[in-house]
């Protein structure tokens, strides 16, 4: 399964990923910090933790393989690893909702409102995709 952002997008996180990945313990911590205030989970377990490592390592892994037209190939074992964890639609959500804010937080220099707009297509094109692959894995 293939979908594509624009290719001005995919410029943007092809100029950017080298910075994003610099930072991405940073990136991790600040996200898992939200995900435990907004994600679906027992903040008593580190559960959230986890989830966010996995959605970050979903992210920048599709992020890696966009070509310069914006086509965005599927990593397959990410559906998989999250249907394992019972990764859904409100983890991705909560990722989502947290991500321009914590890439202004984390990489200030660069969070211009195009690289934000960028990095939140790219995401949720990503996830789109992921969550179908999930689905037509499973029937």
């Amino acid at each position: 399964m293939k979908t594509s952002i624009s290719q001005q997008t995919s410029a943007t996180v092809a100029a950017s990923l080298p910075a994003i990945i610099a930072k991405r313990r940073q990136f991790e911590e600040a996200m898992a910090k939200h995900m435990a205030r907004r994600g679906p989970f027992d903040p008593s377990r580190d559960r959230y933790r986890v989830t966010a490592a996995s959605i970050a390592d979903m992210l920048l892994d599709h992020a890696g393989g966009i070509t310069a037209q914006g086509e965005i190939s599927i990593v397959p074992h990410h559906a998989e690893r999250h249907r394992r964890m019972a990764i859904d639609g409100e983890h991705y959500s909560a990722f989502g909702d947290g991500l321009a804010a914590i890439l202004r937080d984390v990489m200030p220099a660069e969070a211009s409102p195009e690289f934000l707009a960028a990095w939140g297509d790219t995401y949720w094109a990503v996830t789109r995709m992921v969550m179908a692959h999930a689905v037509s894995a499973a029937a």
